[in-house]
């Protein structure tokens, strides 16, 4: 599940604290979203019985096709 606009805007503050700009953390808020959805795509994929924390999916090449 992806978090809404707000609670990824809370998780940015949490971790950046006030370094970032409100215009700077409206444009983070898409790329995290992306990040969730390519996660989701991921956890979703048959691994081959192959447990999703174990696998290193930058070098898996089924990811990759």
């Amino acid at each position: 599940m992806i978090p809404d606009d707000e609670a990824i805007r809370a998780l940015i503050q949490q971790t950046f604290g006030g370094v970032l700009r409100t215009d700077e953390i409206d444009r983070l808020i898409p790329l995290v979203q992306r990040q969730y959805q390519v996660s989701d795509q991921l956890a979703a994929r048959d691994l081959g019985g192959l447990h999703p924390d174990d696998t290193d999916f930058i070098t898996d090449h089924r990811v990759s096709r």
